[in-house]
């Protein structure tokens, strides 16, 4: 998938739904729950350390982390930035940018926390993607990553991952409605 087609897509869908996953819009806890089971960190874990989110959206758990005593910056190369900023705009321990995670604008070793969900297999190669974050993250500081499992599922969206790029945003969503 071109960068191009990645950018419009996901900018699409999470500038259409800005805070359909973010805690204190819904006045749920489901994404600090689902944060907390896919990288396994606790609380204390980000209380006082400078933390990445690769791949942030609209900010769903930069907020976890936040909220946990992190500063956060959130990096994603979609236009969904333009929500998490409104979203952070009165916090300073929040940075939102808009950035590609193969050149971030990071010195190496910088951050304490780096966790990247549900966004690395989405890039041209998810090796790679790893490896480019992976040499921001500081000695000893913790890393956590999660990718969609292969299975059979994953097997039938990869043909449609071959048609998709090609609608526009508006058909996508009609079709994914349906």
């Amino acid at each position: 998938m071109s960068s191009d087609s990645y950018v419009r897509n996901f900018s699409y869908e999470w500038l259409r739904n800005r805070t359909t996953q973010v805690d204190s819009h819904k006045g749920t806890s489901e994404s600090e729950e689902t944060f907390l089971e896919k990288t396994g960190f606790k609380g204390s874990d980000l209380k006082d350390k400078l933390v990445l989110d690769v791949g942030c959206g609209t900010g769903r758990f930069a907020e976890i982390a936040m909220n946990f005593g992190a500063e956060v910056i959130g990096i994603d190369l979609s236009h969904a930035v333009e929500a998490a900023e409104e979203t952070f705009k009165k916090n300073p321990r929040v940075h939102i940018i808009q950035a590609d995670l193969f050149h971030l604008p990071f010195k190496p070793e910088l951050f304490d926390v780096i966790y990247s969900l549900g966004v690395l297999h989405h890039t041209r190669d998810t090796r790679e993607a790893f490896f480019s974050i992976l040499k921001h993250l500081k000695l000893h500081g913790k890393i956590a990553i999660w990718v969609y499992a292969k299975e059979l599922g994953r097997l039938y969206s990869e043909y449609w991952r071959k048609i998709t790029p090609h609608l526009s945003p508006g058909v996508l969503y009609a079709l994914c409605y349906l």
